[in-house]
């Protein structure tokens, strides 16, 4: 009897320490899928609070931008019309050393000679010339204003699309004014520009560069508004 009753002790002992162990792993595994679902929880609201934040800062954006494209012309269009490019470029170009006119035949002359003989000597000493990227920015800047008074010749109220197809030019030819800007005063070796006005200017050519895109958006909502 003696023995059963310590097989039996035992038996509870073991049974009981078993119970624990199991209560123990269960109140942890119980516990691993609150954090999971907390986690999964965390999750869906983060998402959905990103989402909202960043509507949040994107509102304010479009809304600023919106008396943009109010105006009733897009010739006043405040962030970007041929008018408003065409002052920048001529504040821009005023800083820019006149190029005499036996210099600026030479160098495009020797410029088309030396491309024709594939002749990187003579291209290195034309680049050497003082004048020859303030040269190069004239042209841009020049090209720029042929196709802004294109643009400008189209009345506006018949010839939305013609103004849209020319416009469709500008983003190409303000990124050469931006390259030959960009070009010209890291070349500048006699420094006739300061470096404030350099600062002052690079932020203008900048400017200068985003103004096709509002224009172009301009155009293209007077239609939308036309077609309604």
């Amino acid at each position: 009897m003696r023995n059963g009753f310590s097989k039996l002790t035992n038996f509870e002992n073991a049974f009981h320490r078993f119970s624990k162990t199991f209560a123990k792993k269960k109140k942890a595994f119980d516990g691993a899928k609150i954090q999971c679902y907390l986690a999964g929880m965390k999750s869906r609201l983060i998402t959905p609070m990103l989402a909202a934040a960043a509507f949040a800062v994107f509102v304010p954006i479009v809304a600023a931008s919106a008396p943009a494209f109010a105006a009733k012309s897009c010739d006043d269009n405040p962030s970007g019309n041929p008018k408003d490019a065409l002052r920048l470029m001529d504040k821009v170009e005023a800083f820019v050393p006149f190029v005499p006119p036996e210099e600026a035949a030479y160098l495009e002359k020797e410029e088309a000679a030396a491309s024709e003989a594939h002749s990187s000597q003579r291209f290195g000493a034309l680049v050497g010339r003082p004048y020859y990227y303030a040269h190069k920015l004239h042209i841009e800047f020049a090209s720029a204003r042929e196709l802004l008074k294109e643009i400008d010749g189209v009345p506006e109220i018949v010839g939305i699309k013609m103004r849209l197809f020319i416009a469709s030019r500008l983003p190409f030819q303000f990124s050469n004014v931006r390259s030959s800007w960009d070009a010209y005063y890291w070349n500048d070796r006699g420094h006739m520009i300061s470096v404030h006005d350099v600062r002052v200017l690079t932020e203008d050519v900048i400017a200068l560069a985003g103004m096709p895109g509002f224009y172009i958006s301009c155009l293209a909502g007077t239609i939308d508004e036309k077609n309604r």
